[in-house]
């Protein structure tokens, strides 16, 4: 019978309390993997088209993305991003499954035809992987999103047939009303306060790749964290601060710390809290049209250590708690 699979798959991750234990992704929107084969073609002299083998001579990468619907902190604690040092400590120390280093995924097949339904189809496990990215999005008139990426180093097909259970999720999303930032310093930015419409935080991760013979997959350990944040909303009033560009040229960070909340609308857990120190601005825009208000966007960014005296010194870092 065809389309047996309507939206028909859940997804396991490592948890980081061992290597071997696994946590349901909650509220998952789309879970998507694919992989490209790395092949190597050999020429040799007096032959005009490479040789018939056309082997893999390391490994094929295997890249997982995933979006869901936020909630609680279960996704950022199991991804190890949770540090009030910062959110590159945990992940920057280890490069395997046993650690914060890299995380292990199985997707689940969940067939809707009657009489299965409440028993998975098999299972794709995606081994190994390092995170690649990370984002939460929000908007008025929306739930707060979230996505992560990551790269693994394998992926294979495991028979399961096991007993599974509807999930059964409760209202505890965050809300509109229950987001907010504090600390910005609005001097210098030409106006007097934002009256906040969007938010768009992101992470991105680079990882050295180290190869040594004999083994034919790499180590890979995070080297160096980028994080922005983008900000919407409509200007409150001007405030005639923004006397010139030149303010920028030093090349100095903002003072202070930038803090968004997300407190759930349901349950007792408390809000996830991202905290930005000392971020610079790299761009701001400002427009009027007919039917709105003046709309103001600011973006700032900012480079996250993996090292945890350096993320602790009160110079430019990220944290999540």
């Amino acid at each position: 019978m065809p389309n047996v699979y309507f939206q028909g798959a859940e997804l396991f991750m490592s948890s980081g309390a061992s290597a071997t234990t696994v946590a349901k992704v909650d509220r998952v929107q789309d879970v998507s993997w694919s992989f490209q084969i790395p092949r190597a073609q050999t020429s040799v002299i007096g032959r005009f088209i490479p040789l018939a083998d056309q082997p893999v001579i390391n490994y094929t990468p295997t890249s997982l993305s995933v979006s869901y619907t936020k909630g609680n902190k279960d996704v950022e604690r199991n991804l190890g991003l949770l540090n009030s040092t910062g959110v590159g400590v945990q992940i920057g120390q280890g490069t395997t499954v046993a650690d914060w280093g890299a995380r292990s995924f199985q997707q689940m097949n969940v067939p809707t035809y009657a009489g299965s339904a409440l028993a998975y189809a098999g299972q794709w496990d995606i081994v190994s992987g390092i995170l690649k990215s990370f984002s939460l999005q929000g908007s008025v008139g929306e739930a707060v999103k979230g996505s992560f990426s990551v790269e693994a180093l394998d992926l294979r097909q495991t028979a399961n047939v096991t007993a599974r259970s509807v999930p059964n999720y409760s209202g505890n999303l965050i809300k509109p009303a229950g987001v907010s930032i504090t600390g910005i310093n609005f001097t210098g930015f030409g106006f007097t306060g934002l009256v906040l419409q969007s938010f768009s935080f992101q992470l991105a991760f680079d990882h050295a790749q180290t190869f040594q013979l004999g083994s034919l997959y790499p180590e890979r350990r995070v080297t160096s964290i980028g994080a922005s944040l983008q900000l919407g909303g409509f200007m409150e009033g001007a405030s005639n601060t923004l006397t010139s560009l030149t303010g920028y040229n030093l090349g100095t960070p903002l003072p202070g710390q930038y803090v968004l909340s997300l407190q759930p609308s349901c349950g007792p857990e408390p809000a996830t809290t991202i905290t930005l120190t000392a971020p610079y601005l790299t761009s701001q825009s400002l427009g009027a049209q007919i039917g709105t208000f003046n709309q103001v966007s600011l973006s700032f960014a900012l480079p996250v250590s993996v090292v945890p005296n350096e993320a602790t010194n009160g110079g430019p870092n990220v944290s999540i708690t």
